[in-house]
């Protein structure tokens, strides 16, 4: 995981158009990762605001098959760094 790919990430993430409460919580997770706390922050507060009971259920990002477990692992981390999941 590099800084140049959350940045890759967050520049295709900004290119949609109509963004949703799952594209809004992965950008708080890349965010977090980065260190970016407080856009982190305002990204999560978005994306739950958006469709906080679908993203709270944590079942929502086991839709994208990963073939390597720790890729679901960092971002479920990057995801509670950037509050999106509840305590």
């Amino acid at each position: 995981y590099t800084e140049n790919g959350y940045d890759a990430a967050l520049e295709m993430l900004s290119r949609i158009q109509e963004p949703n409460g799952s594209t809004e919580a992965w950008r708080a997770a890349c965010l977090a990762q980065l260190g970016r706390e407080d856009e982190a922050r305002l990204a999560a507060t978005q994306a739950l605001e958006m469709n906080g009971d679908f993203i709270q259920h944590q079942d929502w990002f086991f839709q994208w098959p990963f073939k390597n477990p720790k890729d679901l692992e960092h971002l479920i981390e990057g995801l509670n760094k950037a509050g999106v999941l509840p305590d």
